[in-house]
């Protein structure tokens, strides 16, 4: 059976010393390929690793997003190209001995496991940036919200009093300018006393 050649720098010498026979050659170099997988996918696994505390401290959200993106979709390659492999092992099931296809099938196993642990994280800090924009989405909305209804009645009454009607006994009144400024500060303070009691403050 000849078998695909490698480019020198994907095997490790390591890896190399291994190979001790010509029926074992094909056996080691698949499973020297699937070796290669563990360096790319421990340094994803340390990078997501820090991603979780950092998307609660870190404000620059959109660049946190797209470093995350980058590493799921690292992690998706990856996944296809053991989730490939497995035909290849599944090619040589007949044709190597049972223990080094057992070695083969573990170390397969193994990757693709690390794979799908990188993707699922990935996935799960995607959703928590999600849950978090929304959250501070939603508390922008809540602070305009007191701000507009605060500035509500006192419209109203501004509104009232800026309409052009010839008789308004107010307009006449010599304190009908401080009991006016009276009048808005009492209702500001109902309204922050009403919102302090329903938690909203």
């Amino acid at each position: 059976m000849s078998c695909v050649r490698l480019q020198r720098n994907t095997i490790s010498t390591a890896h190399l010393l291994r190979i001790s026979s010509s029926r074992n050659t094909c056996p080691s170099i698949v499973l020297s390929s699937f070796l290669t997988y563990e360096r790319p996918l421990a340094q994803l696994m340390n990078a997501i690793e820090k991603f979780e505390p950092m998307l609660f401290l870190q404000k620059r959200m959109p660049a946190l997003l797209e470093d995350l993106y980058y590493i799921k979709r690292q992690a998706y390659v990856i996944n296809k190209l053991l989730n490939l492999s497995r035909g290849i092992v599944d090619h040589l099931a007949e044709k190597i001995p049972a223990p080094d296809l057992n070695n083969l099938k573990d170390e397969l196993l193994r990757q693709y496991t690390n794979s799908d642990h990188v993707m699922d994280h990935s996935n799960t800090l995607l959703n928590t940036y999600i849950s978090l924009t929304s959250q501070r989405t939603n508390e922008v909305v809540r602070v305009l919200t007191v701000f507009s209804v605060f500035f509500m009645p006192l419209t109203f009454i501004v509104g009232i009093y800026g309409m052009n009607f010839k008789y308004m006994p107010e307009l006449n009144w010599p304190f009908g300018y401080p009991a006016l400024l009276l009048l808005m500060a009492g209702v500001t303070v109902l309204v922050y006393v009403w919102f302090k009691r329903k938690g909203w403050l």
